[in-house]
């Protein structure tokens, strides 16, 4: 009988003891960091990413220790990268060499080879005026249709370049070749369309 209540004398008395040393250790940590409950930023602190910076001895300590952050405001760097628009404009021909390119068709900015022709470095382009777009049938030059060879001289206008047009493929009703002589039709008729031609894109500001 003594025995057993030494035994849980002892009991009790291990038991008083630890229970005062966790209370003791809690009411350390509550006057650590007053008007805070320990167990919430122990949590909130858990569920958020580290800090940038932050000393690597606070991620070793307990998550209960960790102390609470307000909302901290972190800034960042943003780098963009730059993006061609396809835009050739700032590689504008101004000056001239004795590089030529023979080209075909409309060769404005809206060509897909278009920056290739300005990353070529030649400032000399040729192309070709084709008669029977303009004067398919035979009008006067104040009915002439000339919106494809617009299309062709913007090259000028736009990069710069010195233009060179060839006169080309006769309308059906004015030869019997497009390449051929103008054998059907008087050639005062070629003469109105190559005047009309000259006139248009002389830059004179009469009837261009």
């Amino acid at each position: 009988m003594n025995i057993n209540r030494q035994r849980r004398s002892r009991s009790i008395a291990h038991s008083i003891v630890s229970l005062a040393l966790a209370l003791s250790l809690l009411l350390g940590v509550v006057g650590l960091f007053p008007g805070q409950t320990p167990w919430a930023p122990a949590r909130a602190q858990a569920a958020s990413s580290p800090t940038v910076g932050a000393p690597l001895g606070n991620s070793a300590l307990p998550a209960l220790f960790m102390p609470a952050v307000n909302n901290p405001t972190i800034s960042h760097t943003l780098f963009l990268p730059i993006m061609d628009n396809g835009s050739c404009a700032a590689y504008s021909v101004t000056t001239t060499n004795r590089f030529g390119v023979q080209v075909y068709g409309a060769m404005g900015p809206d060509n897909v080879y278009y920056c290739d022709l300005v990353a070529s470095g030649a400032t000399w382009v040729r192309n070709i005026a084709f008669w029977e777009s303009v004067e398919p049938t035979n009008v006067t030059p104040d009915r002439y249709q000339w919106w494809e060879i617009d299309n062709i001289v913007e090259v000028v206008t736009t990069g710069s370049f010195n233009l060179i047009l060839t006169v080309d493929y006769n309308p059906a009703w004015a030869a019997n070749f497009p390449h051929g002589p103008v054998d059907l039709a008087p050639l005062s008729e070629f003469t109105d369309f190559v005047g009309a031609l000259v006139e248009r894109y002389d830059g004179d500001g009469i009837d261009d």
